[in-house]
């Protein structure tokens, strides 16, 4: 992109197949605790299926989040603590 710009020297290489994301949610914590992700960025998922789990400070799990569509997942949110409401990937 910053070649296409101008912005870096050297030859613009363009994406040979492109993949448009017609679709996405930002997953969110459904509760405060420590967020444990069961996925990596770029596997790909089925409506449903667990993505990670929410514990609370003695590791009991205390909420799950599964992926509300079928999709892959783009990034996951790596540190410990997440307030209810918080984007967690």
């Amino acid at each position: 992109m910053m070649r296409y710009l101008g912005m870096l020297p050297g030859p613009v290489e363009l994406v040979k197949a492109p993949v448009w994301l017609t679709r996405y949610e930002v997953l969110t914590s459904p509760a405060t605790g420590a967020f444990k992700a069961v996925v990596e960025p770029g596997t790909t998922v089925s409506a449903g299926a667990l993505v990670g789990y929410v514990s609370d400070l003695l590791g009991n799990r205390i909420a799950e989040i599964t992926a509300p569509f079928d999709g892959e997942v783009m990034y996951v949110i790596r540190h410990a603590g997440h307030e209810r409401g918080e984007p967690v990937g």
